[in-house]
């Protein structure tokens, strides 16, 4: 008799569901598990290498934006990665005019960090840019041959190098190792439609401007908590 009860009990626990001890997969670089309630993050295309998250300090909006530690298809510091026309996810696009709408940032779709590095990375938002630029430290520095601002958070003295590649306007590539041009994801409402960005040199100082969507800009991409 126990052991027809000690059987039926073992084919039981067999039916049983077993949810409670469902296992989470990881994405390559999610900071949370694939698959989980509420997760949106993007898988990225698999081949563009994936940055390290620096935390300079920054903070915009009570959120902390981390920075990536190489430009968006470089692989170390002092590479240049992709020149991309703002909106563009090829080297070869002729820009994106944004139509005018509710929103001024670009969609996920067209944002080249979100659809190439996948996880939490995309452009940086005008505002984060012009926060690099208050809550940082900078001085030109190089590594190697490669010359570039390096920016160095005020709180933690965490930084990061940014290298001076230039950009491409039309075929001409110009101001390499003399200027440094980063876009940002968000459009200009008043000057449509150019697209803001951060530039950088030794002679005229950096600030965060708007200009032509057309040119081809180098990308920083950031993550927040």
């Amino acid at each position: 008799m126990k052991r027809i009860l000690l059987l039926s009990a073992t084919l039981l626990m067999l039916l049983l569901p077993v949810g409670s001890c469902k296992k989470h997969t990881y994405s390559p670089d999610a900071g949370t598990p694939s698959g989980g309630s509420g997760s949106s993050l993007k898988p990225g295309d698999g081949v563009t290498p994936v940055p390290e998250a620096i935390d300079l300090g920054v903070v915009v909006g009570g959120k902390n934006v981390k920075w990536a530690s190489f430009n968006l298809g470089a692989s170390s510091p002092e590479q240049f990665g992709l020149f991309l026309a703002w909106g563009d996810l090829k080297e070869t696009g002729p820009g994106y005019r944004m139509p005018l709408g509710a929103s001024v940032t670009l969609p996920e779709d067209r944002d080249a960090a979100i659809v190439k590095l996948g996880g939490k990375w995309r452009m940086p938002l005008k505002e984060e840019l012009e926060a690099l630029l208050d809550q940082c430290d900078f001085a030109w520095d190089m590594i190697g041959t490669v010359k570039g601002m390096r920016f160095t958070g005020k709180k933690n003295r965490n930084s990061i190098f940014l290298p001076a590649g230039g950009f491409i306007n039309g075929v001409e590539h110009r101001y390499i190792n003399e200027y440094g041009s980063y876009w940002s994801s968000q459009v200009d409402p008043v000057d449509y439609p150019d697209a803001f960005y951060m530039w950088f040199n030794l002679k005229n100082g950096q600030r965060v401007v708007s200009g032509n969507y057309s040119d081809r800009q180098m990308i920083r991409p950031v993550q927040t908590d």
